[in-house]
């Protein structure tokens, strides 16, 4: 009877594992969403180029370039952490 117990889960396991390990559909893209990208003023050319790529090979996606200043993007690191989210300066 161990015997066939011993068969009967060797052929579970390795029924489990053909199913489990079984090559899936791979994504091919996105198929919709959106993002907002903080860019500063000197890369904005470079992210709009890069959006571009991606919105013609995806048309279901939106990227939307918000564009900051140097220092408007570095402000939380001059302060102290105990200042950065509370919303003293």
């Amino acid at each position: 009877m161990k015997k066939y117990w011993m068969i009967i889960m060797a052929l579970a396991l390795v029924i489990a594992l053909v199913v489990g390990c079984a090559p899936k559909e791979p994504p091919t893209g996105l198929d919709a969403a959106e993002i907002t990208v903080q860019v500063e003023k000197e890369w904005m050319a470079y992210y709009e180029a890069a959006a571009k790529r991606i919105t013609d090979a995806n048309s279901g996606v939106t990227i939307k370039l918000q564009e900051i200043g140097f220092r408007a993007s570095r402000r939380s690191l001059d302060r102290p952490c105990s200042q950065r989210f509370t919303g003293r300066h």
